[in-house]
């Protein structure tokens, strides 16, 4: 259960393999509410369609706009499944593009207000690819550096041919299909944004030989309202500080309202009550709410339950913490990274003894590929890792005793 966990780790909020479809929001305690495009997947001009649709996601309506920036011109503008049955979204592209490194193609989707938990699938994404995601609120773009949003990577074979650069930008070395092959997750991104957005911007840049490629953007989705608020929450955050993870919230007012409790995961789907904070507000005024944890693992998810006097239950947004706090183990690095030769060193740093805990070594679907018994002791540890047995690629690495579990370290074979 603890490998399970970790790519859930791995990838902050986000957990999928390759036979399942992003249709339940995974930030969602409920239901999700998923843009529903079925309608309109028979039309040619899909921008114009979604625009004239009147389409909306969590009560904002939806507009798109599509720009060419330099010699690339329009490929495709249509609402389809190319690749992957179910995955029904726009798709759009580059033709003749004279310069892969400069011009591009930008997909801004603009939303009426902030919209809480928005995911998203992207498909298609070939070989030299590059595509930059740019979520915003109010003109601000979230870093996925910061952990504003999250992403998994996947594709048919189970390798990672998409990495995350940085500055919210991913490449791909995707080979792509035979004509006419389908139902392939080859080159997928899932992305979720943990703060609200008002607007998404795809920067889609065709780096590769051909003269001409695309991607499908699908299953856009939110978290569906499911009651109303006892209470109006004008924002709720979680910052860590000296191993100490601070939550504070905010009540604008307060009707019928029992008390929260305050729940935290560590996989990010398995939630417990930490916390029960009764009602201090009232209709007519704002309430100021604090708690403390300082029992962190690697990744702390929080959010709170929402009761009020009859009984009825909803949800906060969730908020996401990442610690190096748990346990007083922490891995410093891999090196050489990437790894070159049959043998790279882990370095980490240890607060405890154990005589008998575990190297880890998993793929980007959480297959265990190796893993090794080591000791660990109080201070500055170097261990070696054989990769011998390894193919190239992408993997990760962490380690684990009998009661705890660091985070997950990415390393590359060539």
């Amino acid at each position: 259960m603890k490998i399970f966990n970790n790519i859930l780790l791995l990838s902050i909020l986000v957990l999928f393999s390759t036979t399942f479809i992003l249709a339940q929001n995974p930030n969602c305690p409920d239901a999700s509410e998923v843009l529903d495009l079925t309608s309109l997947a028979t039309q040619n001009a899909a921008i114009a369609a979604i625009n004239a649709a009147g389409l909306t996601l969590g009560g904002e309506l939806l507009q798109v706009v599509n720009t060419y920036n330099g010699g690339a011109t329009a490929d495709e503008d249509a609402i389809n499944d190319d690749h992957l049955t179910g995955c029904t979204g726009l798709k759009l592209g580059i033709n003749n593009s004279t310069d892969g490194a400069n011009t591009n193609m930008t997909t801004t989707y603009t939303l009426g207000g902030p919209v809480n938990n928005v995911c998203f699938r992207i498909i298609d994404i070939d070989r030299n690819d590059e595509i930059v995601i740019n979520g915003s609120l109010n003109g601000t773009v979230y870093s996925f550096d910061a952990g504003q949003a999250g992403f998994t990577l996947l594709d048919q074979s189970g390798n990672s041919c998409i990495d995350y650069i940085n500055n919210n930008t991913f490449s791909s070395n995707c080979i792509p299909p035979e004509p006419n092959i389908n139902d392939t997750t080859r080159g997928v991104m899932d992305i979720c944004f943990t703060e609200p957005i008002d607007q998404l911007d795809l920067i889609f840049y065709d780096k590769g030989t051909t003269t001409g490629d695309a991607y499908t953007l699908c299953d856009m989705s939110t978290c569906a309202t499911t009651t109303d608020l006892p209470i109006e929450l004008a924002h709720f955050s979680v910052v860590e500080n000296n191993c100490q993870a601070k939550l504070t919230w905010r009540t604008l007012t307060e009707s019928n309202f029992s008390h929260f409790e305050v729940e935290k995961s560590t996989n990010g789907m398995d939630y417990t009550a930490i916390a029960t904070i009764y009602s201090q507000g009232s209709e007519a005024s704002a309430t100021d709410y604090f708690f403390t944890d300082n029992q962190l693992a690697d990744n702390n998810y929080y959010r709170l339950k929402i009761i009020d006097n009859d009984g009825l239950v909803n949800y906060s947004y969730i908020r996401t913490v990442p610690s190096d706090c748990a346990n007083g183990i922490s891995i410093s690095d891999v090196f050489p990274n990437p790894v070159r030769s049959m043998t790279s060193s882990v370095r980490f740093t240890s607060s405890v003894n154990e005589a008998e805990a575990k190297m880890v070594i998993i793929d980007a679907l959480s297959r265990v590929i190796t893993q090794q018994t080591i000791e660990v002791i109080e201070g500055m540890n170097l261990i070696n890792l054989n990769v011998s047995a390894l193919n190239n690629g992408t993997y990760y690495l962490f380690l684990e005793g009998d009661n705890w579990q660091t985070r997950v370290v990415k390393f590359v074979k060539l």
